[in-house]
């Protein structure tokens, strides 16, 4: 049987210009009943004829209505793409995550409320192990099917609260609200192993398997610099990929970390996830 074809669904925009045109339709109707009836009392003394009443309804009836819908919908249409336009100007296009500049936004201001109310926080840097050999050998195409596949899996795993962006390339950025160190190793772990569980069936029928590394820094509870949090953590992401990549080294600091590395002194050996000890890295 051949199958019927559905008319096309009105966008909300149309929906919402339809029933304000209605309202504003009654309500200019009803003004120039009000209106008509009035002049007529005070000009002649008498009620108006059903004909004055009728062209008093029909008339704005039949403007309004077609002038209130275009209008509106221009309107509705114009709100809509800005916040279109401004969800795109947050996001990544690929990934969906919010690209650097709007995460980096996020972060300032938790850890400034992570100052103010005394609990951790936990800044992570992710990085995807060998990605580039990954494009050489099966094309950009796949490499971002890779990245979003993964991302879908690590949005999975992460709470609500967290924040995940993207920081550039294929190393991505987690901050963790609430989350001391030993509960931010956990989530790292997870991560780890939803990613490498998840692989990725490329075109030949295989999977395609990748690993993540991260490096992971936890300000216990005085304020730091976000920028010197991620200094600290990308220089504990570069001992993952040294020590043999998929794995997470993590550090934490009670001390306030700032943004020029002159004032980051140099911290106790950082730990990997093997190691549950707590560390300072101040």
């Amino acid at each position: 049987m051949p199958q019927l074809s559905h008319p096309p669904r009105m966008s909300a925009e149309t929906v919402r210009a339809i029933c304000a045109s209605v309202w504003v339709t009654l309500l200019v109707v009803l003004v120039s009943l009000l209106v008509t009836t009035g002049c007529i009392y005070l000009v002649e003394g008498t009620t108006p004829t059903p004909l004055a009443l009728f062209v008093a309804t029909v008339t704005p009836a039949l403007i309004v209505p077609g002038a209130c819908f275009v209008n509106l919908r221009l309107l509705y249409e114009l709100r809509a793409a800005n916040e279109r336009l401004a969800a795109l100007s947050e996001t990544d296009s690929l990934t969906k995550t919010l690209n650097r500049r709007r995460f980096l936004e996020v972060a300032e201001r938790e850890l400034v409320l992570a100052a103010r109310h005394q609990y951790p926080t936990t800044v992570v840097l992710i990085d995807f192990d060998n990605f580039k050999v990954v494009n050489d050998q099966h094309g950009h195409h796949v490499g971002d099917e890779v990245l979003i596949r993964s991302i879908e899996v690590m949005h999975s795993v992460i709470r609500q609260s967290d924040v995940l962006g993207r920081f550039g390339g294929e190393e991505f950025i987690l901050l963790l609200p609430h989350t001391s160190a030993g509960g931010a190793l956990a989530l790292v772990d997870r991560l780890r192993e939803a990613v490498a569980g998840n692989p990725v069936v490329i075109a030949d029928g295989d999977d395609l398997r990748v690993t993540i590394s991260a490096g992971c820094l936890t300000c216990e509870s005085s304020q730091s610099s976000l920028a010197a949090m991620v200094q600290k953590a990308d220089e504990l992401l570069y001992q993952s990929k040294a020590n043999g990549r998929d794995r997470c080294t993590a550090g934490t600091t009670t001390h306030q970390l700032r943004s020029t590395s002159a004032a980051v002194e140099q911290s106790q050996a950082p730990q990997e996830t093997e190691l549950p000890q707590k560390l300072d890295c101040l």
